[in-house]
């Protein structure tokens, strides 16, 4: 497509109408009862999340990324233009009134089901672009004071900090090797998780420099156009390198919905309901095959301007009941007092 991205609608498997179904896990399964049929022994399928990844893509963690934006913000507050920010100063500075620093509310979501599952089971990954010089013009300054405040909270929460390649690392991967070294003096990681902006890579020569840079887990491997399962398990796997045939040191974690792939026109175009429906046969899927679930959701979409935080509200209530925990009503409670929609609980 625009971005260079392999889309769903051009695949088989989707063309056919099984990318909502793990092929993959479910030949295994089958490939199991026939052993067992014929006398192997071969230990029964067991259900549930092995690990539900609750991430976030923090392409503009605030809408006041340079001066020229406060500049144009005080100028709609003077005429009374839509969004207005109370503090736009203050804002620009420390990030606070920003509507696009949700990070304090997906915090207590995300901690709500941490409490439920279990910590083990449960954890929150922030993608950050670290690309650019100290002033870029597409990102925001990772070394400005809000954006080291941002990161200090995270880190607080107990969150794992990732590297959202950068568009350019996605043209020219040997650009990834710099921006793994930026994370690392931003956030003193060692836990080297990553993906790529607009989940555009190129096989192999990313992962060779992934690799290299020393990533060990990655999670773009999901469709922009259609949510569901694109490599055909909900299983983590190490990558094979189609050009050596040998296994890489890259764990794929699969992703199976990305928010803004639901409604979009140019993807899915699905209203809630359609959405909600889909997301749970995924669910349902996933915990079938006890695999790993991964979620997308932007920090920018936590707003009121679409469904998508209605939506993540009822799908963190849905998976708590189906993980096998009765009492989910602390999920009820945060999404009604953050004035969510909690109809599935």
């Amino acid at each position: 497509d625009l971005y260079g991205r392999f889309r769903a609608k051009d695949s088989v498997v989707f063309q056919q109408g099984y990318g909502q179904r793990p092929l993959v896990d479910e030949w295994g399964r089958y490939l199991r009862r026939l052993l067992r049929e014929s006398g192997v022994s071969v230990p029964e399928e067991k259900v549930g999340f092995s690990k539900v990844w609750l991430t976030h893509d923090v392409d503009r963690p605030f809408r006041l990324k340079a001066p020229i934006n406060l500049v144009g913000q005080i100028i709609h507050n003077v005429l009374k233009k839509e969004p207005l920010l109370k503090s736009p100063i203050k804002a620009y500075i420390m990030g606070k009134g920003d509507d696009y620093n949700t990070f304090e509310k997906i915090l207590e979501y995300d901690a709500s089901l941490k409490e439920k599952l279990g910590s083990d089971k449960v954890s929150s990954v922030y993608f950050i672009i670290a690309a650019g010089s100290l002033f870029t013009k597409k990102y925001s300054n990772i070394h400005s004071l809000k954006f080291s405040l941002l990161v200090k909270r995270l880190k607080a929460a107990g969150t794992t900090l990732g590297l959202h390649v950068s568009h350019e690392g996605g043209i020219n991967p040997v650009q990834i090797t710099g921006e793994v070294k930026r994370l690392k003096r931003l956030c003193s990681t060692d836990n080297l998780y990553s993906r790529h902006h607009y989940l555009r890579w190129r096989e192999p020569c990313h992962v060779e420099q992934m690799e290299a840079s020393g990533i060990q887990h990655d999670f773009t491997l999901g469709y922009a156009d259609r949510v569901g399962f694109r490599v055909g398990t909900c299983h983590p796997y190490s990558f094979i390198n189609p050009s050596t045939q040998a296994l890489t040191n890259i764990i794929i974690h699969p992703m199976q919905i990305m928010e803004c792939t639901l409604d979009e026109k140019q993807y899915m175009n699905l209203d809630y309901n359609s959405a909600e429906k889909i997301c749970k046969t995924l669910i349902d899927k996933t915990y079938e095959h006890k695999g790993e679930l991964n979620l997308l959701w932007h920090n920018t979409s936590f707003r009121e301007e679409s469904y998508y935080k209605r939506l993540y509200c009822t799908l963190l209530a849905y998976i708590s009941r189906v993980g096998g925990v009765r009492q989910y009503s602390r999920i009820r409670k945060v999404c009604i007092s953050g004035g969510e929609y909690a109809s599935a609980a």
